[in-house]
């Protein structure tokens, strides 16, 4: 990396630092972030628009009724066992469903945020008259700092293990159900276990994450958006759109407004979705959801593996992505071809308790320009050949 690409990362990272620190969903520190990252791509040459959205405070909320649903069991079996089973039944299928499928509500108060969305139109070869995009890219990157949990905290959190154990609780009624169908006798004690077994989990869904320095993997992911937004210009077939997303670690919210507001036909766009960003390992992950199982898209793969092999510098890994991912799962999930890129020192998740890298964001940077601009090429030659 050169030395006046580092510095200006560098700077980049520490104006964005000092704009109000830790940025909780819907505070003056998210707002201010969000104002800063207006100005920045309006400088740049982008059209800015800035969107109202309504979030939670924090997304753990959403295990709310699961455990709730097995409390109730696990009551019940002491008396009526069967009835107990399916209510266990139900209450593991709604994580289920929260994880894999439909997202539950957050039964929490929503308060107002703000999502930040900015495009480019391409630049046409016959001045006289606008090109028309051939494809669409969307950069996405949170506006609020990326949550940690500690000690119970943890059950709520999105990764593969905290999503296993709370399988895991959330079952442990319909199988107390079962036994106590065979063993009457034992149903109050089954009982009575299974009910201690859900306090861990409702404490975990009531209690909200701390935050971590104004130096975090979120900064991370916004210096990156704004330092590849103003590489990317001079795109003939590739429309480029550059949106901080309010509330983003709290709320899918905030994507939602972006996927059902907006034309973005999944034949025509594609999402590059800039999860925390501090230390460790450069990667682009190849698969996300807490069980691993929504891959991302093979063209977009393949692109990052060809701009990472022609720059060695750039040294980006491809990883699975074991997490509750709300930043990506809603492209994922309405068939838009997403890539998400990170940095993971362990291969799960990071404690995002360091500041940024520079030469990490840096790198990052030229990655996405890189992946775009391949992307534009791609295009041009299918349009020469048509």
């Amino acid at each position: 990396m050169s030395r006046p690409a580092q510095d200006e990362v560098r700077t980049l990272l520490l104006q964005l630092a000092d704009q109000g620190g830790p940025r909780p969903p819907s505070s003056p520190a998210e707002a201010t972030i969000a104002a800063y990252l207006n100005a920045r791509l309006r400088r740049s040459g982008m059209r800015v628009d800035t969107r109202e959205v309504h979030v939670t405070p924090y997304r753990s909320g959403a295990h709310i009724l699961p455990t709730l649903l097995a409390i109730l069991a696990a009551v019940t079996l002491i008396w009526l066992p069967l009835p107990a089973l399916l209510l266990a039944i139900w209450a593991v299928l709604a994580a289920l469903a929260n994880s894999l499928f439909a997202p539950l509500s957050d039964l929490l108060p929503r308060r107002p945020s703000q999502t930040i969305i900015a495009n480019r139109a391409v630049e046409p070869h016959d001045t006289d008259r606008p090109a028309a995009p051939r494809r669409r890219v969307l950069l996405i990157a949170p506006l609020d700092t990326p949550p940690q949990r500690h000690g119970l905290a943890t059950l709520a959190g999105p990764g593969r293990s905290a999503t296993l154990l709370r399988l895991l609780l959330l079952a442990l009624p319909g199988i107390s159900a079962a036994l106590s169908l065979w063993y009457p006798a034992f149903a109050l004690s089954l009982g009575v276990i299974s009910t201690l077994a859900q306090v861990p989990l409702l404490i975990a869904a009531r209690t909200p994450p701390t935050l971590s320095t104004p130096f975090d993997g979120g900064i991370g992911a916004l210096a990156t958006l704004i330092a590849t937004a103003q590489r990317l210009t001079g795109l003939q077939h590739v429309e480029l759109w550059a949106i901080g997303v309010g509330g983003a670690y709290a709320d899918r919210a905030g994507v939602e407004l972006v996927v059902r507001r907006f034309p973005f036909h999944p034949g025509e766009t594609l999402a590059i979705v800039i999860q925390h960003l501090d230390q460790g390992q450069l990667s682009y992950a190849t698969r996300t959801g807490a069980l691993g199982n929504h891959p991302m898209s093979n063209q977009l793969l393949q692109f990052a593996a060809a701009v990472d092999a022609s720059d060695s510098s750039i040294d980006a890994e491809p990883r699975p992505y074991y997490a509750d991912d709300d930043l990506t799962l809603p492209f994922l999930r309405r068939a838009i071809p997403t890539l998400c890129i990170l940095s993971l020192p362990n291969g799960e998740s990071n404690s995002n308790a360091t500041p940024a890298d520079p030469a990490l964001v840096e790198r990052a940077a030229r990655l996405i320009a890189g992946i775009v601009r391949r992307l534009d090429a791609a295009v041009a030659h299918e349009t020469s050949k048509a």
